[in-house]
């Protein structure tokens, strides 16, 4: 690793409270799959070179968020049935979660990407900086333990436990923006919106989909997500927010 970069991943490292004691870890956490493929495909290194990008990072990363989250709620609320704790841990691990909290580490400076997602913004794409959040905490535990990962979840999450009254209910945190939308699409326009995917990418096992909402033909909103219905479900948000009086549940 160049020194510069190194520099540049040590203010990340303040950042998180966490030193690497392989700081490689941390440069393979942020580097998209697109750069490993380009420079390969240029002939700049083979195969063999050791160049590697953070889907596995992001797929251990993954299982310890969830691990991390659910021993928050369940500490708080032992006595919360299932489908609630489900339900919130599902909103706090959603992309648009994790997106907020790598905006908040200013995740986006310090990726390594490759030209063509360079040229299409990539560095502000919602699915890649929530997919680099996962990605860094999977490293952390690879590097030291889930202790020390689970200390960045509890900081960067401790916040919404306060936010949480005690007697915990459903609606006190689940909006379905779906259904949000479409009360407001019958009411306004005596019609229902129509959801189309724009696009789809990434192996099987870890596909990312773009949806649209249209209403009558016109655009209202795009999301993404890992299923269809979370991106629906962001899809529909981002179209309330462009509504004049729409009501998304708060």
């Amino acid at each position: 690793m160049d020194p510069e970069r190194r520099r540049q991943l040590s203010s990340l490292e303040v950042a998180l409270g966490y030193s690497f004691a392989n700081p490689r870890l941390l440069d393979v956490a942020l580097t998209h799959k697109s750069f490993v493929e380009e420079t390969r495909a240029a002939g700049e290194a083979n195969p063999a070179a050791g160049i590697e990008h953070y889907e596995t990072l992001e797929f251990l990363g993954d299982a310890v968020l969830q691990l991390g989250v659910t021993t928050m709620i369940l500490n708080r609320f032992p006595m919360a049935g299932e489908g609630v704790l489900s339900k919130l841990r599902s909103e706090w691990v959603s992309e648009n979660s994790l997106y907020g909290l790598s905006r908040a580490y200013d995740l986006g400076q310090y990726l390594t990407l490759g030209k063509g997602e360079e040229v299409t913004q990539g560095r502000e794409k919602k699915s890649i900086l929530a997919d680099v959040y996962e990605s860094i905490l999977g490293a952390v535990y690879r590097d030291g333990s889930f202790g020390e990962a689970f200390q960045i979840v509890r900081r960067d999450f401790s916040s919404r436990l306060d936010d949480l009254p005690d007697d915990l209910q459903v609606e006190a945190f689940t909006r379905d923006f779906k259904s949000l939308l479409q009360e407001y699409s019958q009411k306004s326009w005596k019609t229902i919106p129509a959801y189309v995917t724009a696009g789809e990418w990434g192996p099987d096992h870890d596909k990312t989909f773009r949806i649209r909402v249209m209403v009558n033909g016109e655009l209202l909103g795009e999301g993404e997500g890992k299923s269809k219905k979370a991106a629906e479900q962001c899809a529909a948000e981002e179209a309330l927010s462009r509504l004049p009086e729409a009501d998304q549940g708060e």
